[in-house]
């Protein structure tokens, strides 16, 4: 018999500065928002009582900051893994999603439906981003206890992917639970 549990929680970062403005960031490392801050002193409430052994974070600031303020609310200290950072988006970096579309006609609409995986200019090649999360990922949920993970909104699409599960828009703070099992990553349904 397989026992399952639900060991890894995975939620996006707060509210960036550049998440207000409604621009894509990718490897770009702006900070949390003053909102970004209050919502995660929230999330920290709400995972108190959890039981999590432990706490990893991208190691971009908007996702380690939301990681540090949970973790100090739980009196855990930050991991910071890169495996988890969100992907690099070559030439949508630093564009809203208004000029994203003047300049690249339809090419977002698609990425929303999860029909396009390569983003124009120096971005980072699906199979390499889905290769790192996976791992990294991975290697949170082979560990014994319950652990956050606070990372991005492409590392969900990675998740989704690897579920089989259709892409959808994940908010800032929203998360999913990953259980291990014999197969490698399940889906625990959603935070």
């Amino acid at each position: 018999m397989v026992v399952v549990t639900k060991n890894v929680l995975v939620v996006r970062h707060g509210q960036s500065t550049w998440n207000a403005e409604h621009r894509w960031a990718g490897h770009a490392d702006p900070p949390l928002s003053p909102a970004g801050r209050r919502t995660a002193d929230g999330l920290a409430r709400r995972v108190a009582g959890l039981g999590l052994s432990g706490v990893v974070a991208s190691d971009l600031r908007r996702a380690h900051d939301t990681a540090a303020i949970v973790a100090r609310h739980c009196g855990l200290e930050v991991e910071v893994d890169p495996r988890v950072r969100e992907r690099r988006c070559g030439a949508w970096s630093g564009l809203t999603s208004t000029e994203i579309e003047a300049a690249y006609p339809g090419m977002l609409d698609r990425w929303r439906r999860g029909e396009l995986r390569e983003l124009p200019g120096d971005s980072e090649p699906w199979d390499d981003l889905a290769e790192r999360v996976v791992a990294g990922l991975g290697a949170v949920a082979a560990r014994e206890g319950r652990w956050l993970v606070v990372s991005h909104a492409g590392v969900f699409r990675v998740v989704e992917a690897a579920l089989g599960v259709p892409s959808g828009r994940v908010g800032n703070l929203e998360g999913r639970w990953l259980e291990v099992g014999a197969g490698g990553l399940v889906d625990g349904g959603g935070f």
